[in-house]
């Protein structure tokens, strides 16, 4: 099979700008994007400089990490999800490689409101949850099917599922005496 070939400018900068800030380019960027005579793979790369880590960059991304980690008063409290919600929005700020945004999420531990991202396990509580949630959020993979049996399509066997979720096993919340409804998370260390 052959590549792709190249979009078009309006397709491209249309596809760009909701990939990147979750909303489309106002008229009058289509416009002046077309009107530029310059080289196509020149004037692109500007467009996606401009883009990432814009403000609509950063409030883009700082939703969709915000929904994906289940950032709500629900389960967090309102203090806690403000908390979290910021930090979500300083690691896209600062360009914070995603896997040290993974392992700061993964490896948390402490009060969530002294660090945000151990509200991570304040809203999956269970092994099990956090291993399908863990998975397919930060891997991409569903690991799911092979907590009761071999996957059918993947390599993965049911042990892997059990083996990733006693990590998760390890942690545990508890009370803070300090403050009223915080939790902390405890437990786990990882290399």
């Amino acid at each position: 099979t052959q590549p792709s070939g190249l979009t078009k400018d309006v397709e491209f900068l249309r596809r760009v700008y909701l990939d990147l800030t979750g909303v489309p380019p106002s008229p009058e960027t289509v416009r002046a994007f077309r009107a530029d005579a310059r080289d196509t793979r020149i004037k692109r790369d500007e467009v996606i400089d401009r883009l990432v880590g814009s403000a609509d960059y950063v409030e883009h991304w700082t939703n969709k990490w915000s929904d994906l980690l289940q950032v709500n008063r629900k389960f967090l409290g309102e203090k806690g999800a403000w908390a979290l919600r910021n930090w979500i929005r300083q690691t896209i700020t600062h360009n914070m490689p995603y896997d040290a945004f993974v392992y700061t999420l993964v490896t948390a531990k402490g009060s969530t409101y002294d660090n945000p991202p151990s509200a991570y396990y304040k809203v999956l509580r269970q092994p099990e949850e956090l291993t399908e949630n863990t998975t397919q959020l930060f891997l991409g993979i569903r690991f799911s099917c092979n907590k009761c049996h071999d996957h059918p399509f993947d390599d993965w066997e049911q042990k892997d599922f059990y083996e990733l979720a006693a990590f998760f096993g390890k942690t545990r919340q508890v009370r803070s005496r300090q403050r009223n409804q915080v939790y902390t998370t405890e437990g786990h260390e990882m290399m």
